[in-house]
């Protein structure tokens, strides 16, 4: 496109009239203001001059198409003298391609960040630390169904025995209210139960058709308008024992390498929970049956001790001081010998 320093369009190509829409008279009519403003209020006033002098400079403009549309793209400009005439050419090329590409790229990057950060304050959560799973889980839905702008995240735990998948929390968030409760049985879903036993995620793009999950259709995905769907197992010692699930409603969605990266670095961090709270019931546990022993051991009427394999005495129970008639600094930290019968010694050792 040539264009004089008023901005008076006097020569267009061919690929020109095709991008933009309009016929060879019709540009030809027309100011590159008509086609890009921003070539008259900017550029006629701070780029033109230099090109006058003589530079040629590589620029991104928008052009508006005949339709209305706007096409990005780089310009190349570079003085032409024509006999009297100043004049400047305008050498185009469209870069909508590169764009779009340009801004996929950083939409990935946002994208990616957002996932590290999730990843980062759900690990720094004192619910997983402390094995909390239940809040832990509501934690984790909420802020990944937030993060990934998915209609449902769903945490489900198998029964001891694997024949039952029961759902602890699903955010939904369009509503942003948290679900719980449905159960799904091994007996109506064998096959998909052998597949989320064997697999370490199932990526059903197309939930509605994908033979892993055709179980599911018309009793669960129909039922919540499920179209996507992924998968991903927990496991504990290798073991699976439940599912992390994201489940996409609207028009079909294909899971990236990067999410499915993400649901399984999350199944990770609720197995490091289960873990924890495995750990805190057998510590509680562990703390009841002392209680209980430390009872039933102080209102006992037998001797009862706690001797160590060096024949020290680390514990004894009242009714054992009772019996004897020995006070605490007399019988704690003592071998055991020391208040034996020495005729019964000998058997004391050997036994």
């Amino acid at each position: 496109m040539l264009h004089d320093l008023m901005g008076r369009i006097v020569d267009v190509n061919r690929r020109a009239i095709e991008l933009l829409g309009y016929d060879r008279n019709e540009l030809l009519n027309m100011s590159i203001g008509n086609l890009c403003p921003e070539c008259l209020s900017h550029d006629k006033v701070e780029l033109w001059p230099k090109i006058v002098a003589g530079e040629t400079l590589l620029l991104e403009r928008s052009f508006k198409t005949k339709s209305g549309n706007f096409i990005p793209m780089e310009l190349r400009l570079a003085p032409v003298a024509l006999q009297e005439y100043q004049l400047i050419l305008s050498v185009g090329r469209d870069i909508t391609q590169r764009k779009k590409e340009e801004q996929a790229r950083v939409k990935s990057q946002e994208k990616r960040q957002l996932m590290l950060e999730t990843l980062r304050e759900l690990a720094m959560s004192q619910n997983l630390t402390e094995g909390h799973i239940l809040e832990f889980s509501k934690e984790l839905t909420e802020s990944v169904s937030k993060c990934l702008n998915i209609e449902r995240v769903g945490v489900w735990l198998f029964e001891e025995n694997a024949t039952k998948l029961i759902n602890i929390d699903t955010y939904i968030l369009s509503s942003g209210v948290h679900t719980s409760g449905e159960v799904l049985t091994e007996s109506e879903f064998r096959p998909e139960f052998e597949t989320l036993k064997t697999s370490l995620y199932v990526d059903a793009d197309d939930a509605l058709n994908d033979p892993r999950v055709a179980g599911y259709v018309p009793g669960y995905l129909t039922k919540h308008g499920i179209t996507s769907m992924l998968d991903v197992g927990i496991r504990l010692k290798g073991q699976p024992v439940g599912v992390l699930c994201f489940e996409h409603v609207g028009p079909q969605r294909k899971w990236e390498s990067e999410e499915i990266d993400f649901a399984c670095q999350l199944a990770d961090q609720l197995a490091l929970a289960l873990m924890h709270y495995h750990r805190r019931e057998a510590e509680r546990a562990l703390r009841e049956n002392e209680a209980r022993f430390r009872m039933l051991v102080e209102y006992s009427n037998d001797i009862i001790a706690i001797i160590n394999s060096q024949g020290i005495v680390r514990y004894y129970c009242p009714s054992t001081a009772r019996i004897l008639g020995y006070n605490a600094t007399e019988i704690l930290g003592k071998n055991v010998l020391d208040i034996v019968h020495p005729e019964d010694r000998d058997k004391a050792i050997e036994g």
